[in-house]
C-alpha cells in the first residue's frame, strides 16, 4: 500500500512539475499507475511549488525589490517548475472558445501555437493574478512566514480542484484527460475527492479555518466555471480544460482573498 502511495506521488511529481527525478525510482514498480489514481497527491504536490515560490517572494521583498516585482519573480518562477503546464492549457483553451463548431474546436486546442484568444487569456490570467497579489503584499498583511504558507495553500488548493475535475466525462477518447484515465490503480475513483479533501485539509493547516475554507471554496468555484464552459462547448473534458480550470482556480483564491483583506 505505501509503495503504491509514494510510486503515484511520484507520477504527480513529475507530471505537475520539471523537477529531475532520478530514473531508478520508477524502474522498482512493475505497473504505472494512473494519472487519476494519482490525483490525490496533486495538492500536495501544488504545496510544494507554491511554498517555493512564496520563498522566492520573500527573498525578493527582503532584499528591497518591491511586492511589484517579487510576485513578479514568484509568478516566474512557478511558471519554470511547472514548465507552464497549466498556462498552456488555459492558452489552448481558450483558443478553442474561439470556435463555434465542437470538431473544429478540439482540433483547434490540439495545436501547439497560440492564436490572439489564447494570448490574451494568458495576459489576463498573468495580470490579474500579479496585480492581485501585488495588492496583498504590498499592504504588509502578512509576515515572511505568513506568505510562503499563504501561496503553498493557494497551489495545493488550486491543483485539489484541478483534480477534482476528472471525476467528470471526456470530451473525446484520446488525449492526455483520457491517458490519465489509463494504467493501474485500485483506488483511481475516490482519489479526486481524496484530493479534495488533502486540499482542505492542507489549507486549515497552513492558513487556519477560515483562509482554508475560503481558498478551497473559491478554487472549486473557478474550476467548476472551466469545466461548465466545456461541457457547454466541448462536451466534456480534455488536458486543456483542466490546465484552464487550475488557472482560474489560483485566480478566484486571489480575488476572493483581496476582497476578503479589503473589507
Amino acid at each position: 500500500m505505501i509503495k503504491s502511495r509514494f510510486h503515484e506521488l511520484l507520477l504527480a511529481t513529475g507530471f505537475l512539475t520539471r523537477l529531475p527525478l532520478p530514473s531508478f525510482l520508477f524502474k522498482l514498480y512493475d505497473e504505472t499507475p494512473s494519472l487519476r489514481a494519482s490525483s490525490w497527491a496533486f495538492p500536495l504536490i501544488g504545496a510544494g511549488v507554491g511554498a517555493l515560490s512564496g520563498l522566492v517572494l520573500v527573498s525578493c521583498l527582503a532584499l528591497g525589490l518591491g511586492s511589484e516585482l517579487a510576485v513578479m519573480l514568484a509568478l516566474l518562477f512557478s511558471v519554470l517548475v511547472t514548465g507552464a503546464l497549466h498556462e498552456d492549457g488555459l492558452a489552448d483553451f481558450s483558443d478553442g472558445l474561439g470556435v463555434a463548431d465542437r470538431a473544429r474546436a478540439l482540433e483547434v486546442m490540439r495545436d501547439s501555437r497560440s492564436g490572439s484568444f489564447g494570448v490574451l487569456a494568458l495576459i489576463f490570467s498573468v495580470g490579474l493574478k500579479a496585480i492581485g497579489l501585488s495588492a496583498l503584499f504590498s499592504a504588509d498583511n502578512f509576515s515572511p512566514f505568513a506568505a510562503v504558507l499563504l501561496l503553498a495553500a493557494l497551489h495545493g488548493a488550486a491543483r485539489a480542484a484541478m483534480a477534482a475535475m476528472m471525476i467528470f466525462p471526456l470530451a473525446r477518447v484520446d488525449g492526455l484527460a483520457a491517458a490519465a484515465r489509463t494504467g493501474a490503480g485500485n483506488g483511481e475513483r475516490f482519489a479526486p475527492l481524496a484530493a479534495v479533501l488533502i486540499g482542505l485539509g492542507l489549507g486549515f493547516l497552513l492558513v487556519g479555518f477560515m483562509l482554508g475554507g475560503l481558498f478551497l471554496m473559491a478554487s472549486l468555484c473557478g474550476a467548476a466555471l472551466a469545466a461548465w464552459i466545456a461541457f457547454h462547448r466541448l462536451g466534456g473534458m480534455t488536458g486543456d480544460v483542466y490546465g484552464a480550470g487550475e488557472q482560474l482556480a489560483e485566480i478566484f483564491i486571489i480575488l476572493s482573498l483581496v476582497s476578503f483583506y479589503s473589507a
